[in-house]
């Protein structure tokens, strides 16, 4: 997606979150993600755990070099918890990085009364370090943004309009996200969409 990791430095942000969000005209999103974090333990980090809400359907985990990381999933509530045995040990003030790709369902709010979509996130990454949170929302095709929270800005890339979120949150912290979008009836096929959804993964890495 273009997006430089190195753009904000480990020290400063000891976690690193990206999440490139495409919208479709029924609401749901599909997702890439991926996580850079420098590992403050004391052994060697052998296997990776991450919480995320159950409405994100984590279909494929890869290593910083492309390669499938299988991986096992709980549901438990509202969530689900994956569990990932890392191809090599990261060392104490090692770098580990992963992505991963799915779908993503109900965050994204339809109002039939003006046809318009609302997207609102609180990302809390549940950290004790700073993070560095990158989202970047492809809005559909032909979508109009109408209003977007100010912990964003807009720009427009290949004929869609994006909605990015650029921010550092402090250790414990969070961030709102929200912005809202009509389709215009030529580009959606002349209806409305039903159906929602959005993103944010991983919620928390352990």
């Amino acid at each position: 997606a273009g997006i430089d990791l190195d753009k904000v430095d480990p020290t400063t942000a000891p976690l690193t979150q990206v999440m490139i969000e495409d919208l479709q005209p029924d609401g749901t999103s599909r997702f890439r993600g991926v996580v850079r974090q420098v590992y403050e333990g004391t052994e060697p980090w052998r296997r990776l755990q991450f919480i995320n809400s159950d409405f994100v359907e984590l279909k494929s985990l890869v290593d910083a070099n492309g390669k499938a990381l299988p991986f096992k999933s709980v549901h438990t509530g509202h969530s689900f918890q994956y569990t990932a045995i890392l191809p090599e040990p990261v060392a104490p003030g090692g770098v580990l990085v992963y992505g991963g790709e799915g779908v993503m369902r109900g965050l994204v709010k339809e109002d039939p009364k003006d046809e318009t979509f609302t997207y609102q996130m609180t990302h809390n990454p549940n950290a004790d370090v700073p993070t560095w949170r990158m989202e970047v929302h492809r809005l559909p095709p032909g979508a109009e943004l109408l209003e977007v929270s100010p912990t964003a800005t807009r720009r427009a890339t290949d004929g869609r309009v994006e909605v990015v979120l650029d921010q550092i949150i402090p250790p414990h912290g969070s961030v709102t996200l929200s912005y809202r979008y009509r389709i215009k009836p030529s580009a959606s096929g002349g209806g409305g969409a039903s159906g929602s959804a959005a993103a944010v993964s991983p919620d928390e890495t352990v």
